[in-house]
């Protein structure tokens, strides 16, 4: 087990000693830090009985303490995050937004996109008609590993073949290889993905009145999902501005893609808009930023 960030919450000071206590046997790798509130950016949150949240945690009760460390050990094996990705409808450049995110993730953690179901991303990173997939992941013999290809941008890659959804084997065992996932849901393919509960996703809203109804109808069927919404290819026109958008959804958006010739041009050519100058890229770099301290 490496370097965990580790908060253990609570206002009860009984409680405080009693859980620093209990990390005497924990490995000298972890950094154990107390706080009065829940804090954002750490793998592990403890809590005592004393604290009401909502979120992924573990639970501390004094005087059961033999149990604790070994508890952190199974829950930070799982602390991989999954981010699902979906648009309301066709068209809102989900998988274009994937792909880009996986880049700017890949920077900082091991990363590995996930096409749930075939959508054309193989011939948008040039690979060939007769690239691997992850359908023979379940056979016995079968790796995540061996099935996810290099990609341009340092991720890996996934991939779908014609006419089935990602089994849930295959999302759980690209979760144990790699620290992110992003997962292209397409436009409504999360019920077969079945989310755990408090996963992140995020919905590339079209800054229209239809982009908006259909909004509304996929975050009322998944609430308890985490969700961050984008709007993608803004411009002149009769778009929604983001306060229209947040009034009509009654959900803040996190931030506006603009519409970028470039963007257009490097895909075109099987490739990634990866440069550093460019609005479209760093605001996508700043939505990965916010997703690793979500």
């Amino acid at each position: 087990m490496g370097a965990l960030e580790i908060a253990v919450v609570s206002r009860d000071e009984d409680v405080r000693l009693e859980a620093a206590r209990a990390f005497d046997a924990a490995p000298r790798s972890w950094s154990v830090r107390l706080h009065e509130t829940v804090p954002t950016g750490v793998d592990v949150v403890v809590i005592g009985p004393d604290v009401d949240y909502g979120g992924r945690a573990i639970r501390f009760e004094p005087g059961r303490t033999e149990n604790l460390v070994d508890d952190i050990e199974r829950s930070a094996a799982t602390r991989n995050r999954c981010v699902y990705v979906v648009g309301p409808c066709g068209g809102a450049g989900v998988t274009t937004i994937c792909l880009h995110l996986a880049a700017s993730l890949a920077r900082r953690k091991t990363t590995c996109y996930l096409e749930s179901v075939w959508g054309g991303a193989g011939a948008r990173l040039g690979f060939p008609d007769d690239h691997l997939t992850w359908s023979g992941i379940e056979e016995p013999d079968g790796s995540v590993e061996a099935a996810a290809l290099p990609a341009p941008g340092g991720f890996r890659a996934l991939l779908a073949g014609a006419g089935r959804v990602v089994p849930r084997e295959v999302l759980a065992g690209a979760r144990r290889s790699f620290e992110f996932v992003v997962v292209d849901a397409a436009g409504s393919h999360l019920d077969p993905l079945m989310p755990e509960e408090d996963a992140l996703a995020v919905m590339v809203v079209p800054p229209t009145r239809v982009g908006v109804r259909r909004a509304r109808a996929t975050l009322a069927t998944h609430p308890h999902l985490q969700w961050g919404l984008v709007t993608n290819r803004t411009g002149p026109g009769g778009d929604l501005g983001r306060v229209e958008l947040q009034d009509a959804l009654a959900h803040a958006v996190l931030d506006h893609l603009p519409f970028s010739p470039r963007l257009r041009g490097v895909e075109d050519d099987c490739g990634l808009l990866l440069s550093r100058w460019s609005l479209w890229n760093r605001k996508i770099d700043r939505l990965a930023l916010a997703l690793i301290g979500a």
